[in-house]
């Protein structure tokens, strides 16, 4: 999903903290001007990836649906990796 979002600066050396919203992407483009007037621009296409996420519950209840006290990972997170 590419987002449509406007920021102008003629700032030397802006910076921006886009929305970091996941599985969107930011198309940023850089202009910049020379003291003789000479423009030069280039455009660089960012994708914001899913956050791993780690969640470690601090109790838990011993019965048939709950008998392992362990953390819950986000997709494509392997549970032995996360120390």
């Amino acid at each position: 999903m590419l987002l449509d979002f406007n920021y102008y600066s003629s700032i030397e050396n802006p910076i921006h903290v886009f929305p970091s919203v996941p599985n969107s992407s930011y198309e940023v483009q850089l202009i910049a001007e020379n003291n003789i007037g000479c423009v030069e621009s280039t455009t660089i296409l960012i994708t914001i990836e899913d956050v791993v996420i780690i969640y470690v519950p601090n109790a838990f209840t011993p019965d048939n649906n709950n008998t392992i006290f362990k953390p819950i990972l986000t997709e494509g997170f392997a549970p032995y990796v996360f120390i």
